[in-house]
């Protein structure tokens, strides 16, 4: 049975237009500056989808690449000495993302991609279990980074 997440709102951003908001089955344009506001959504639009299996919470894999992808562009404020952690952010959501689409009626969540990956004993040197567990770290390292 699944559900979608009560999750908690982020409070006092102001709401982006929709067309602000990227594609999650594209890889987004270069050319779309960093948006706080952006990143907020898109974060709280991963939240709320997330999915309730069993006992656990499961985590959109769409949403998800989204989000990364909007926290990867923080990296083009801050100049030019950080472009290998957004490289390595948006390579990682890169190929997240085409294995979400191309596996949509088997990958739905980061957790079920992994479950799905051990089941079939796949590769694990270009395997979306490998992305995920280095996107996560990438990801920790903007938390600590930046204090949050």
């Amino acid at each position: 049975m699944t559900s979608t997440s009560p999750a908690p709102e982020f409070k006092d951003i102001p709401e982006p237009a929709e067309s602000d908001l990227t594609d999650v089955n594209a890889v987004p344009a270069a050319d779309i500056a960093f948006s706080p506001q952006r990143m907020a959504k898109s974060m709280q639009l991963c939240r709320d989808k997330m999915v309730k299996v069993g006992d656990e919470w499961e985590v959109d894999g769409l949403s998800f690449v989204d989000s990364a992808y909007e926290i990867s562009r923080v990296f083009d404020v801050l100049g030019t000495g950080f472009g290998f952690i957004k490289h390595d952010i948006t390579s990682k959501a890169a190929r997240l993302s085409e294995l979400f689409n191309q596996n949509k009626k088997r990958y739905t969540t980061i957790q079920g991609m992994i479950r799905v990956e051990i089941q079939d004993k796949a590769d694990y040197s270009s395997s979306g279990t490998k992305c995920s567990v280095r996107l996560r770290w990438m990801l920790e390292f903007v938390k600590v980074f930046f204090g949050l």
